[in-house]
């Protein structure tokens, strides 16, 4: 880091301006680093929570890539609501969820219900627009603050969704 470089962070920190983060990182890689057995010592700390942000960043396209397509691309994709459709609303609730209580995705276990993250009623209505926008279908707020595991709510889902080819019993 360059001297100039020092002086404006320091400069930055002191203005007290509300236009600045309150907290700066400088000097922290954000590309992908090396995986030499020696390397690992000094990368300790990247798995605490407060730098997922960077992890996410330094993941770089590849997650950003898979991230772009939405829900209801993938739902048409899938076609009929079996396994694999309720797997992808599996995959859209935690994803959701994961954003809405600003938490690592890692951190979202599918087979927890919603209200085990601290879902309350305004979260369950936001989560609620979301699937009525993304896959065509009217669940209650009711439902999602169920004490189902999100698995079972997704399959439901995918059950009711008008985007998806209903199986039919024999």
């Amino acid at each position: 880091m360059r001297t100039s470089d020092l002086h404006g962070l320091v400069a930055t920190a002191l203005e007290g301006s509300r236009a600045h983060p309150p907290q700066v990182m400088c000097g922290l890689p954000c590309g992908e680093r090396r995986h030499d057995d020696d390397d690992d010592d000094k990368w300790y700390w990247i798995q605490d929570r407060r730098f997922a942000n960077l992890r996410r960043t330094a993941a770089g396209a590849g997650a950003g890539a898979s991230a772009a397509v939405s829900l209801r691309e993938e739902l048409v994709r899938c076609g009929r609501a079996d396994g694999e459709a309720a797997d992808v609303v599996t995959a859209a609730l935690v994803r959701r969820l994961a954003k809405l209580m600003m938490m690592p995705e890692d951190d979202v276990d599918a087979g927890k219900p919603l209200s085990a993250y601290g879902v309350d009623s305004l979260v369950a209505v936001e989560v609620r627009n979301y699937l009525s926008k993304e896959m065509a279908v009217d669940v209650s707020v009711f439902d999602i603050m169920a004490n189902v595991p999100m698995r079972q709510l997704a399959a439901d889902l995918a059950g009711k969704s008008k985007l998806l080819v209903q199986e039919e019993s024999p």
